[in-house]
């Protein structure tokens, strides 16, 4: 599985791995032993054709939205060498804390919808950011981060993607975050009578199997940018959607709920 913070990338550095597939080589672009020029020149000696590389470009977020510049950063979890960090020092900023109180940010909008599929407003992804999650989300720098899956796969003609989810990940109801989740969440966004936003990537979807702990999704049509699409798409909880296309449409529009650190409340 390709591990998007790069632990153990000491252990591959000392190995010196070459890298020879698809997923080596984003393993290698994620852990900074490739530039971006490198990815494509060493895909290419291997025989990939050039829409794979489109698609290797957007697993290690080379592509992804926002045109992150090619010599950015690694993600902070990188420069750890997935060991953690001695707290020597004071890790609290100065200041006296303050518990509680009201947090005000001002928007330049009303929200239209709460409902994460149905939204086209930048405010609203601001109000359930926190609450709603994707396999990945993109952090400041437009790098995939790990949220309800904990690393990938894609085959080498980059039709299959596979999913290793998180363990352990309950909905804010209690309910355990599954497999079906996926499944359902793809059902429901293509219904026609639910009318979504946007299916961009998903309508690319053929067939979803489910192998344990993992989700296997296999596209009906080459899309290079899938990840950068559902990757980082939000999943809606199977028992919401069992309500059908329109009361999961007017309820969870105004009392959406999910598997992230916030809740929403009123």
């Amino acid at each position: 599985m390709i591990d998007l913070t790069g632990q153990g990338r000491a252990e591959r550095l000392r190995a010196n791995a070459e890298p020879r597939s698809a997923n080596d080589l984003i393993q290698a672009r994620i852990d900074g032993r490739l530039t971006r020029r490198g990815l494509i020149q060493r895909a290419t000696a291997l025989g990939l054709a050039a829409p794979m590389i489109g698609v290797m470009l957007h697993c290690t977020s080379d592509d992804a939205f926002g045109a992150p510049n090619p010599a950015r950063p690694g993600h902070s979890g990188r420069r750890q060498d997935g060991a953690t960090l001695p707290a020597d020092a004071p890790t609290a900023p100065t200041g006296t804390p303050v518990e509680g109180g009201v947090l005000v940010a001002g928007t330049t909008r009303e929200p239209d919808t709460l409902h994460p599929w149905l939204t086209q407003l930048v405010t609203t992804d601001d109000v359930f950011t926190g609450v709603i999650e994707g396999f990945f989300s993109y952090d400041s720098t437009q790098t995939l981060v790990p949220q309800l899956a904990t690393g990938f796969e894609v085959s080498d003609d980059g039709l299959t993607y596979t999913f290793a989810l998180r363990p352990g990940v309950t909905w804010h109801t209690g309910d355990p975050f599954t497999p079906q989740d996926v499944v359902d969440s793809w059902n429901m966004r293509l219904n026609p009578d639910f009318g979504a936003f946007s299916i961009e990537g998903w309508s690319s979807i053929g067939d979803i199997a489910v192998d344990g702990e993992r989700v296997v999704i296999t596209l009906s049509e080459f899309l290079a940018s899938f990840i950068s699409y559902v990757g980082v798409g939000y999943l809606c909880p199977s028992a919401a959607i069992a309500a059908g296309p329109q009361a999961f449409k007017e309820a969870f529009s105004r009392e959406p709920y999910g598997t992230g650190p916030f809740r929403f409340v009123a």
